[in-house]
């Protein structure tokens, strides 16, 4: 008795040590970062954050606005920390002294629309890091009297936090009734799905609490590997527990029930977890590292569903066997026979179904649409899509591709230029060969436009395209 209370004691300590280091796990959002270093677009943007430093763009629309105050908001959010400028119209043409009405239109419908104003904010942070969040406050605060509508990448990777964290809490006041309902029926006791839901608690909380020890964790392995380490684990259990049913109706003794219970069942309890182990272990191997993030958490999360089965479970049979035997039920699920006999006489025709079954799924799988990028995780009603869809009907669509090119090489830098702004598919090129004559010695030119466009190696073309 003495031991067992050392040991159940020894797994609460540390699920307590687990639970408290859980809020310290960092969370990745940044998908980007799962990619091969020797990949063409790691490569690109290491040299990009290497040449031009980190960066993000924010559009902003503000609905129903005169043109003095638009200067006003820009001039005010320009003076936010971090942000490095706020480009409008009036960077274009001097406002103050030439009227709208005289500017050129498709400079004006770039920014200005039916009193709608659109502005692109520069910030000085990674569209991954957590302050974008404090900055993008300060410039809603600034709103407070106007209508507006956000799109970016910020706002989406800040979306996606917040889902994370959202879909977490669903995920566990979904499961854990559904796996309630499951071991009631599976059960032979009403305490049984208690015993087994502190168990599997204590692994779920160890594996959450583990996470300390990798440098982070994606948001897409913490939103699944709750769901899935329950799903993939609750069997153990239940395998433990039914073994202790059958030896105990052959012994009154309850030690000698759970040991025989412990040792019939190891081998195919055991089998299990390291099949299913074995199986996340093999996406270590994927180039796209991400695997090796969902790999490590679930198998990790396994292990320690396997050990709590085997090392608590037993502990609280032992502790709680007087209530089991007090609130034992009938069996909701009982084994048949005659099921198995009606299976035989019907094994050539469900060969045959599953076979075609089998055939259509392969053929219909080659078919299947697979979605990709962040936007994909926002249904039509979130407020990043209602956003989008209000600066995409006013100011159009587009997707914003930069090109890095080797430094030093004007008449290739005209040429490319050149070749780009000829494709239908494109609406506008930013370089310092189009917003500048490239007959003007550079060293005339001034040094923050330079520094927009030109790096120690590279030279940047900014593509905006259309989309399809």
């Amino acid at each position: 008795m003495k031991k067992r209370i050392i040991i159940l004691s020894a797994v609460i300590l540390f699920s307590i040590i687990c639970a408290l280091l859980i809020p310290r796990v960092t969370t990745n959002y940044d998908l980007t970062k799962y990619l091969p270093e020797d990949s063409e677009t790691q490569i690109g943007l290491d040299i990009l954050e290497e040449e031009f430093g980190v960066h993000s763009l924010v559009e902003l629309q503000i609905i129903n606005i005169t043109v003095e105050n638009a200067i006003l908001i820009a001039q005010s959010i320009e003076r936010i920390d971090h942000v490095e400028e706020v480009v409008w119209l009036n960077d274009y043409v001097d406002l103050n002294t030439v009227p709208i009405e005289f500017i050129d239109d498709e400079i004006v419908q770039k920014f200005y629309i039916d009193s709608n104003a659109l502005m692109q904010i520069s910030i000085d942070l990674d569209g991954y890091n957590l302050d974008q969040e404090i900055v993008l406050n300060h410039i809603i605060s600034e709103l407070s009297d106007y209508e507006y509508a956000f799109r970016s990448e910020v706002i989406r990777n800040i979306e996606n936090r917040q889902i994370a964290n959202q879909e977490t809490l669903k995920i566990m006041l979904l499961i854990v009734p559904v796996v309630i309902i499951i071991l009631l029926i599976a059960s032979k006791s009403w305490i049984e799905p208690l015993i087994l839901l502190i168990s599997l608690g204590f692994a779920v909380v160890m594996n959450l609490g583990t996470n300390i020890f990798l440098p982070d964790v994606s948001y897409i392995t913490q939103t699944m590997a709750l769901a899935l380490q329950l799903a993939l684990s609750l069997d153990y259990g239940l395998f433990l527990i039914h073994r202790y049913h059958e030896e105990k109706e052959k012994t009154a003794d309850v030690n000698e029930a759970i040991r025989l219970a412990f040792r019939r069942s190891f081998s195919s309890i055991t089998a299990s977890a390291l099949t299913t182990i074995a199986g996340f272990i093999s996406l270590f191997f994927m180039r796209y590292s991400i695997g090796f993030d969902i790999g490590m958490v679930l198998s990790k999360g396994i292990l320690f569903s396997y050990l709590t089965t085997m090392i608590v479970t037993p502990v609280l049979i032992y502790l709680m066997h007087p209530l089991i035997e007090k609130t034992k039920h009938k069996v909701l699920i009982k084994p048949s026979k005659s099921f198995v006999k009606h299976l035989l006489k019907l094994r050539y025709l469900l060969l045959i179904i599953f076979i075609g079954i089998s055939a259509t799924s392969f053929i219909l799988s080659n078919k299947t649409e697979y979605l990709y990028g962040s936007n994909t995780s926002f249904d039509e009603d979130s407020q990043v899509t209602i956003d989008e869809n209000i600066i995409s009907d006013t100011f159009g669509s587009y997707q914003q591709v930069v090109i890095l090119v080797p430094n030093g090489q004007i008449a290739h830098e005209i040429s490319l230029a050149n070749d780009l702004m000829s494709n239908q598919n494109i609406i506008e090129v930013q370089t310092l060969v189009t917003v500048a004559d490239p007959n003007i010695p550079r060293e005339f030119l001034p040094n923050d436009l330079k520094s927009e466009f030109i790096g120690t190696l590279c030279f940047v073309f900014s593509i905006s395209g259309c989309i399809k």
